[in-house]
């Protein structure tokens, strides 16, 4: 799971897939966020105060910027396995950023020499006039199980009271937070999307399918043709040997991807036809009461072919 997370990390890290899953996911497939306005920053949201130290380490952070001004802080964050906490973690994460900005004004406000129009100006640093940028996280659930995790901090929130008119204004006081998961086992398509994510994305979906997974690379001509980076990253997603061992040669590279193709589909024919062997010398063996080695002999068979095959199958 760590080199898998690490992967991930490293190849979302690119701005114009990052701008792709932000697009895809929070606008629909309206191209508000390009790749030219997205800026790598710190992943790292600390807070000091009364001697207590809190600090929350995101997975991928980018902060949007139109005309060299902040819009909105983009964070990603990988998740394989469900967590139960996740909105308090999250909460947390993004409250640290939010206070991070805070503290920026305050020190800009202070190096300035910024004049203070009243005392709570004056107290905190901080004027009417300033404001922060909003936080945004999206969560890229890859697990196998489907999310059954809360969606929101009032799924996390024991609300049980007897009187419901309690709870309804109980729930209107407290803000509900809400996620924004992708849980991309439970997706059919991705055609929001617009870079080679979305040929990963649906890859990956058909992934304990395999002959779902190689139709779809049948029948999808951009399959021949993904960079290398996405290729060698669908390797890792899938557990794939033939993808994950296909290394780029220059100018043969779409030939190698063809071959990696190819023998992946062989790879698949040669299982099919080890499976129906195995099942025809089970067969013999129940329907005669004979040995596995005479099971052999009756279709020209040895035993070490059998046990090859039933290797092939697992």
């Amino acid at each position: 799971m760590g080199k898998r997370d690490l992967n991930l990390k490293v190849y979302l890290s690119d701005p114009r897939r990052y701008a792709d899953i932000i697009n895809a996911e929070i606008f629909d497939g309206k191209q508000l966020v390009h790749d030219k306005e997205l800026e790598p920053t710190t992943t790292i949201a600390t807070n000091t105060e009364h001697g207590v130290d809190i600090e929350k380490i995101s997975d991928i952070e980018m902060h949007q910027k139109i005309n060299e001004n902040h819009f909105v802080i983009w964070i990603l964050e990988n998740q394989e396995a469900i967590d139960y906490s996740i909105p308090v973690r999250i909460f947390l994460k993004d409250a640290l950023e939010y206070e991070r900005q805070v503290r920026d004004l305050r020190r800009k406000n202070t190096l300035t020499g910024t004049i203070f129009t009243n005392t709570g100006e004056f107290l905190y640093k901080i004027k009417k006039t300033d404001r922060i940028h909003p936080v945004c996280t999206l969560i890229i659930y890859w697990g196998n199980e489907p999310w059954d995790g809360p969606h929101s901090l009032h799924d996390f929130i024991d609300f049980s009271y007897d009187n419901p008119t309690d709870v309804t204004r109980l729930k209107q006081l407290i803000p509900e937070y809400p996620l924004h998961i992708i849980d991309l086992s439970q997706r059919k398509n991705f055609n929001t999307y617009q870079t080679e994510l979305k040929t990963l994305f649906e890859l990956y979906i058909r992934r304990e399918e395999k002959t779902e997974f190689i139709d779809y690379i049948q029948t999808h001509d951009e399959c021949k043709h993904l960079d290398d980076e996405t290729y060698h990253m669908l390797g890792i997603m899938t557990n794939t040997d033939e993808l994950l061992n296909y290394l780029p040669e220059n100018e043969m590279e779409e030939t190698n991807m063809c071959k990696a193709i190819q023998d992946l589909i062989e790879d698949s024919k040669e299982e099919g036809i080890a499976t129906q062997l195995t099942s025809s010398i089970t067969h013999l063996m129940k329907k005669f009461n004979c040995t596995l080695e005479e099971a052999c002999d009756m279709i020209g068979k040895s035993v070490d072919d059998y046990y090859k095959a039933k290797k092939l199958c697992e």
